[in-house]
């Protein structure tokens, strides 16, 4: 999420659920991951059903940069496949700012405690396609925040033959940097799924595409997240139109990127 303003007071998205009238919930279907355990050991989700034990999704929530309500009905379990979308103006306009839009996000669940910042050194994989449409983010990435520490796999939807990666390194009391890139795929990821893993180390970050290592971040200590995130997806709409575009016109109104499956492997195992 390359956003500079993301949670940047917690009081602005207080003011905005409240104001709106919106409450933010978490939706919950009982179901099974026969592999997974804990964040600790490896697993793997095929996306054959929503895992309760495994991913919470937000109802009526957004941040300051987001133009779009995150929803549960964005978030679809179809035939072993995960479809997250951003659907432009199917909302009521807020008080706030007239957002009309929805979003889908899944992040994982607190497993140690309530902060839910369970994940940490190791490699993570999702195959997936990104949605197209001016505007739209498709993601697949890490983050925490206070301090502000984040990893993030990207695609905009306005050219989705370019790969958005970035990291961001804070420590407690500052959230201004970030080390982001983009690289050319060579393919549209739009088009046909594809694997993205981030390996997250001690000492440095590097990402692949199917399998191909493309960027490795190594830096001074302190310049590498070292504390524990939580992983997540979105599909969303952001403010910042110089970065993504202004929001698109033409038809349809629903964009979704698609979710094959996600896998972790803990520090050590591969």
């Amino acid at each position: 999420m390359n956003f500079k303003s993301i949670f940047t007071v917690s009081f602005t998205i207080l003011a905005v659920l409240l104001i709106s009238g919106r409450s933010n919930s978490l939706t919950s279907v009982s179901s099974s991951l026969a592999d997974f355990s804990y964040p600790e050991n490896h697993w793997k989700d095929n996306f054959d059903n929503l895992n309760a034990e495994l991913w919470r999704v937000y109802e009526n929530f957004t941040w300051e940069n987001n133009n779009s309500y995150m929803q549960s009905d964005n978030v679809e379990f179809k035939k072993g496949i995960l479809g997250i979308s951003m659907i432009k103006g199917n909302l009521k306009p807020d008080f706030f700012r007239g957002r009309s839009n929805s979003c889908g996000s899944l992040f994982t669940v607190p497993f140690k405690d309530n902060s839910g910042y369970d994940f940490k050194y190791g490699k993570y994989v999702v195959r997936m396609k990104a949605a197209t449409g001016s505007g739209v983010v498709s993601s697949f990435f890490l983050f925490r925040w206070d301090p502000w520490q984040e990893v993030d796999v990207e695609f905009l939807g306005k050219d989705t033959t370019k790969i958005h990666l970035n990291v961001f390194f804070n420590e407690e009391g500052n959230n201004a940097n970030e080390d982001p890139i983009i690289l050319p795929l060579g393919y549209d990821a739009a088009a046909d799924f594809h694997t993205y893993a981030i390996e997250w180390e001690k000492d440095h970050i590097s990402w692949y595409v199917d399998g191909k290592c493309v960027w490795t971040k190594t830096t001074p200590a302190g310049k590498i997240p070292y504390k524990g995130m939580y992983l997540a997806m979105n599909v969303w709409n952001c403010t910042s139109s110089d970065w993504v575009g202004p929001l698109f016109t033409d038809e349809p109104k629903k964009r979704t990127a698609y979710y094959d499956w996600v896998e972790y492997f803990p520090s050590g195992s591969y």
